[in-house]
This record gives structure tokens, sequence and C-alpha cells, in this order.
């Protein structure tokens, strides 16, 4: 039936067309050269006169016979319904545009084809949306390379209202918007979920041809699945029901550390939570007060540089939990707390008996007590310390050791109350080599003598006696500085009686460091008689 209309319509297309060209054309001859329309080509030749030079061929593309005609296969229409468009009278193989022409705004192309060899078009669908208005709507066809241009009508009847969103999936919370038509113009239209019977999640007003523009429409908080946004007009009352599949949320949590040690900072990033709800992160439960809070961003994600300090008694793995106050998803990753590992340097690593050095440390408890022990179990010496807020140990006292302290290795050990892991370096205990002479070292009997030296403890005492035939009987004391050294200290009186090679011992009162040396008494009168 469809093709014997397109049929009929192209006979009275060339009817009139031959009409035309009887009471148009002239059939008196041209002073100028004839032209001749061949009918098995479109192009058009010129016939030269005798004598002259062949010109080249001019072309052109013919005029269709027919005068441009655009066919629709039905005149009534609904919405969501499709029209089919069929036509001829165009140039054979042009290109061709059907048009929409929207009365409240700019026309808009539906589709676009090309012409047979005979110029004919047919099956353009034009889907009727549901924006568009009730009333008469203008089809349009244009020939890009003729400019034939044609136009037909429908009449797009009053139908129930319907409604398109951008997406038909997605998360709670999410954002979607909905483009619809056929509502009375101006009508209020409100928006639902699942079921009239809930409360109005969003009001839009209709346009004056009854086209609502529904933007940002939150999707409420539900279960995942299929679910339906119902649009409702007040006055039409014809509620519009739009499917959607509410996606469920994925979240899940990284750590700034996966291996921390007690007291360490731990950042925690999340990723698919609701958009602006409240995250509480906690330690190896997720019930109590959380360690700290962060809101979700738009897109779901929340940060937080410092969410929790590891305590200074855990050690071993233990989940860090995030809890979405909305969504009520809880996610957890794992940290794996390690020991400290506190290390600690002296300032100096060897020396005498009496010698003092300081102790720096790192990678203890913060604030914490460090009970630094040097020597061994049977004469250990004991200090207590205390870290700071980073867990160190500096500025703290000097130790000394111990003066009668026997050469060899001294271990030293630092351990602290909370973090359990003690640290350990050796000194070496270096031997005392003491040394002394008298000042002079020779002179008359009756002289005074003072002292200069070394090697023996540091600021110990130091005594000086003189060895005789008669025994050993002390005579000075004087004190080492504080490298153990001795500089014309002392004032000793030779006795007259001694003569020769007179023997001195010094005898460190602590060290118990000994050394010799001797002053020769030279043979001569007494200081202070004359010969």
């Amino acid at each position: 039936m469809r093709r014997l209309a397109l049929w009929v319509g192209i006979g009275a297309a060339i009817v009139a067309y031959l009409a035309w060209t009887v009471t148009h054309v002239s059939t008196t001859p041209s002073d100028t050269t004839p032209l001749v329309i061949s009918a098995a080509s479109p192009s058009v030749t010129s016939t030269p006169r005798p004598g002259t030079p062949t010109p080249l061929l001019a072309t052109a593309t013919p005029t269709p016979a027919a005068a441009p005609t655009l066919l629709l296969n039905a005149g009534r229409v609904t919405r969501q319904s499709v029209v089919v468009a069929a036509g001829f009278g165009f140039a054979p193989g042009e290109k061709l545009r059907l048009i929409r022409q929207n009365p409240y705004g700019q026309p808009a192309t539906v589709v676009t084809a090309r012409a047979d060899q005979h110029g004919e078009f047919s099956g353009l669908l034009i889907h009727v949306a549901d924006t568009w208005p009730n009333g008469k709507e203008t089809i349009s066809i244009e020939g890009l390379t003729s400019h034939r241009r044609a136009t037909a009508h429908f009449d797009l009847e009053g139908s129930p209202p319907g409604a398109a969103p951008t997406t038909y999936a997605g998360k709670p919370l999410s954002k979607v918007s909905f483009s619809g038509g056929g509502f009375s113009p101006r009508e209020e239209v409100d928006v639902y979920f699942d079921t009239l019977a809930s409360p109005v999640i969003a009001r839009f007003t209709a346009d004056k041809i009854g086209v609502v523009h529904a933007s940002g429409v939150v999707v409420p908080i539900s279960a995942a699945g299929q679910h339906a946004f119902l649009l409702l007009g007040k006055s039409s009352r014809a509620p519009v029901r739009v499917p959607f599949s509410v996606l469920a949320f994925s979240p899940w949590i990284g750590l700034s550390s996966y291996t921390p040690q007690p007291e360490q900072s731990i950042g925690v990033v999340g990723h698919d939570f609701a958009p602006g709800e409240r995250v509480a992160v906690f330690l190896d439960t997720d019930r109590g007060r959380p360690l700290s809070q962060a809101t979700a961003d738009p897109t779901g994600v929340f940060r937080l540089d410092s969410a929790l300090i590891v305590p200074y008694d855990r050690r071993g793995k233990f989940p860090v939990v995030a809890v979405g106050t909305l969504s009520q998803i809880t996610v957890t990753a794992t940290l794996n707390v390690l020991p400290f590992t506190p290390t600690i340097e002296l300032s100096r690593y060897a020396g005498p008996p009496g010698t003092a050095f300081t102790v720096k440390g790192r990678g203890f408890a913060r604030n914490e007590d460090v009970q630094v022990q040097v020597g061994g179990q049977q004469q250990a010496l004991a200090f207590t310390f205390h870290t700071d807020a980073e867990g160190k140990l500096a500025n703290v006292g000097a130790i000394q050791i111990p003066k009668n302290m026997p050469s060899g290795k001294l271990p030293v050990t630092a351990d602290g109350n909370h973090s359990q892991a003690p640290a350990a370096v050796t000194f070496a205990v270096t031997p005392l080599n003491p040394w002394f002479g008298p000042v002079p070292a020779a002179g008359p009997a009756g002289a005074r003598v003072s002292f200069d030296g070394g090697g023996f403890a540091p600021d110990e005492p130091v005594q000086v006696a003189i060895s005789s035939d008669a025994g050993t009987s002390p005579a000075t004391t004087f004190t080492t500085d504080d490298g153990g050294g001795i500089h014309h200290a002392g004032s000793l009186l030779i006795p007259t009686a001694l003569s020769g090679r007179v023997t001195l011992v010094a005898t460190g009162v602590q060290s118990g460091a000994r050394a010799s040396t001797t002053y020769t008494a030279l043979p001569g009168p007494p200081r202070g008689r004359t010969g």
C-alpha cells in the first residue's frame, strides 16, 4: 500500500512538471548555439560551430523531474512511537538531512541519509521523544546539494507523560537527572523513590509546554538492587515510573605504613564510601569511641594524614577498622606492628679507668625511663635517663668508668621500661700506664722537688713515698688532672741523710696504679751552708 502511494505521488509530480514545461518553455530557436539535453547522461553539451575549436564540456546536476516530496507513515502519533519517512524529487545520490522544526528552540537534525540513483529515499526513522510537547510537529527534509526542500506534519496526541534519566544505575547518594514531557504546563512535579508513600525527594516545575528537567536528584540510601523513581504531576496525576538499579558500595582503605613500630603515626585513605558520610576509624575493634573521624568527599574519598598512633604496648598484627556511618559498611586493613629497635652511641668508646663519656640514643618509646647499665652483673653501674617526646636520649649526664675498673671490654646496655628492647655497645677499658719523675731529677740532699707525670686515673689522689733501706713512708700527696696527668705537682723535701740514688714511688689512691723513679742526691754542703 505504501509503495502504491509512493508511485501515485511520483506520477502526480511528473504530470505537474510536464504541464509547467508546456506553458513556460519557448520552442523558438535561439540565435545562440543550441543546448542539447541528453536523457542518458546528466551532462549538458553545446554544439560547436564549424571551424571553431572544440570547447571543453560543461557538466551540471540535472533538475529532478518531480517536485521534492516528504511522506510520513502516520499523521497522529503518541510519545515513544516511531514515524517512518520516505520521499522523492531530489538529486540522484545527494546527501539529505531530516530536520525537526522545534517551535520553542533551534531546529534539530533527526537523521541524515542519501538519495538513491532516482532521487528517492525511504525508511528514515523518527523516534518521538517523551519531551516533545502535544500538538503539531513539523518535519522537513533538505537536499544538501540541490537545496530542494520538502515538509510534512504529524500531530502528537495527548498521552501519559514520560521521562528518561541520564543514567539507569548508580550508588546511594549519587545524583541523577531526568528529562520528561507530557505534563501539564507549569505544573509542579514531585519525585518519589520506589513508592508514592515515600517522602518527596525533589520537586520541579514543568515549563509552558509541559516539559520538565529534573536535575541533581539524590539517590536515597537503599539496598543494592532494582528500584524506581516516580515522577508525579500535581494536576496531571499520571505517575511516570523510571526503573533504576542501585549499585552496592565497595569501599576499601589504604594505610601510610603497614609495618609500623609502636607510637608511630598512621595515615588512612578511604575510597568508595557514600558521598558526604562520616567515616569512623578504630584499631582492633569497631566498638567504642573512634580514634578519628573524617567526611567522605563527593566522590566517596576521605583522607586522614594522622588517623591513629600505634600504642606503645602493641606488637604483632592488628586490624585498622573504618565504618561508614550512613552506609554502615565496615572495612579493614591489617597492621603488623614491629618491636622497637632502639640504638645508642657513646661520645667515646675507649679509655682508661676514670674516663667519662655521654650516651645518646634513639628509637625508644616516647617519654620513657631508660635504664643504662655499665659493666657486667658483678660490677655493674646503673643509671636512669628519660627520653624526649620523639623517643630520643640526648643531653644526659656523663658516665664515668670506675677508677679501679680493670682493663678489658665493658658492656654498656640501655633498656626502656616501655620499649623493652635493649640496645647495647661496648666500651674498651684500656690499662693505666703511669709514670712520673722529680723536677729537678738531681740535686743536693735537703732540696725540695716537685713532680711531672701521667698515665694515672683522672682526678685521683697520688701518694709519693721515699723508699729506703728503712722502708717506704708517705712523703707527699697531690691530685692528677682530668687526663690523669701530673704537672709540677707536690713539694717533697729530700732528707739530708740521703745520698746517691733515692727511690721514689707514686701510687694512685683509687686506681692502685704504681710508678717509680729516682732522685740523685749529690754530695755537697746542706742547703743554707757554704763550703
